[in-house]
């Protein structure tokens, strides 16, 4: 298995610039690109108000990712069976 990506996340912490090294590291070892994910704590994530158009695309977006994972489990499945 070839490893292509390599994602980094981040949450401004010593222990995560610790990990950016190790990232680095394999990114170089394997030629692999490397991803950087900066996450946030959102205290009262309850009160925050998303206009109603960004509600619409995260609801597209949450069923474009169900339907395709259930069409590889699916595929996994079927493969699987066929292998048995």
């Amino acid at each position: 298995m070839q490893i292509k990506k390599i994602l980094w996340a981040s949450d401004g912490s010593t222990d995560s610039r610790h990990a950016l090294k190790w990232a680095e590291l394999f990114a170089s070892r394997f030629g692999a690109c490397l991803n950087a994910l900066s996450v946030i704590e959102i205290p009262e994530i309850g009160e925050l108000e998303v206009p109603p158009d960004v509600s619409r695309k995260f609801a597209r977006i949450e069923e474009d990712l169900v339907t395709r994972a259930e069409k590889r489990l699916t595929q996994a499945a079927k493969s699987s069976s066929q292998g048995e």
